[in-house]
């Protein structure tokens, strides 16, 4: 504990002196006097530069609206009912569970570079595709009013009905 406090407490003092040596003015009497730039003086800009073209193909991960099925989660439930087919291997009676998709949705809302993130099997992988690129356009993500790709990841459940 005293370790701790001698190593906050010298860490402390340390930060203050290199506060002091950047705030306080060093001697400029001793400057070439044909130099118009000083190094000895903090250089701070006050004001923010707003990047005013991005490029198109950034492919975002958050957004200020996230990319939506439509009809949200609950017509993306829906039109996997209705279309998610089991495969059709006889061994699979008792497997279950999630294949992991990632894509980006398009600034357009259509999907691209649909992969497999985590695999369940390569039968029900293959089904996952499938359905993900049987899938109508989204809605796009949106940052700063303006539609952007967006990353997006969801499981594809498996399951039996009872």
């Amino acid at each position: 504990m005293k370790c701790a406090y001698l190593l906050i407490t010298i860490t402390s003092f340390n930060l203050q002196l290199i506060a002091q040596r950047h705030i306080t003015k060093p001697d400029t009497s001793k400057s070439h006097p044909d130099s118009n730039f000083n190094c000895h003086e903090p250089i701070i800009s006050n004001t923010y530069s707003k990047t005013t073209t991005e490029d198109p193909n950034i492919i975002y991960t958050s957004a200020d609206k996230l990319p939506m099925f439509p009809g949200g989660v609950t017509g993306f439930n829906k039109f996997l009912q209705k279309n998610l087919k089991w495969p059709d291997r006889t061994g699979y009676i008792d497997v279950q569970g999630k294949v992991w998709i990632t894509f980006i949705v398009e600034k357009n809302g259509k999907l691209s570079g649909v992969q497999i993130l985590r695999s369940l099997d390569p039968d029900f992988d293959a089904e996952a595709l499938r359905i993900i690129n049987l899938s109508p356009k989204w809605r796009p993500g949106i940052r700063n009013g303006k539609p952007i790709r967006v990353q997006y990841s969801l499981p594809i459940p498996f399951k039996r009905p009872d």
